[in-house]
């Protein structure tokens, strides 16, 4: 039935338009999260303030805040 069949089509063209917009959302959050990092990276060559990876990092480590011995 060409009706059907023009009505897939559709429904797969407009998955296939969302698709390619979440897509581009994630790409410009990863091109934002890229110059947050130059950004941070450029700071910590001047030695104003940790990272944001420094930040990730201490974050993630399990003995942040731990005496050393």
């Amino acid at each position: 039935d060409p009706y059907e069949r023009n009505k897939s089509d559709e429904a797969f063209t407009a998955e296939l338009e969302e698709r390619y917009k979440r897509l581009s959302l994630l790409t410009l959050d990863l091109a934002e999260d890229a110059g947050e990092a130059a950004r941070n990276m450029a700071d910590a060559d001047k030695g104003d303030k940790p990272t944001w990876f420094d930040r990730r990092i201490s974050a993630a480590n399990p003995l942040r805040g731990a005496r050393r011995s």
